[in-house]
């Protein structure tokens, strides 16, 4: 596999990740009369999905580097 199509599928999954982190914000908000402060499960799940699309944007970073 090139790296093309690695960074093809690694965009492909960030914006499955990213569809997956707003429908669940929007779930989680929903679910609690939209309280936006100190909700725990809000937080706990930005956070997650956050280092997920860190560690996706690292390794495309990465990926492209070795185009160069």
């Amino acid at each position: 596999m090139d790296i093309k199509q690695k960074i093809m599928y690694i965009d492909l999954i960030s914006m499955a990740i990213s569809i997956i982190l707003i429908s669940g914000i929007l779930y989680i908000l929903v679910n609690s009369e939209f309280q936006i402060f100190m909700n725990v499960r809000l937080i706990i799940f930005a956070v997650i999905f956050s280092i997920i699309g860190l560690f996706l944007s690292r390794k495309r970073t990465e990926l492209f580097d070795e185009t160069l």
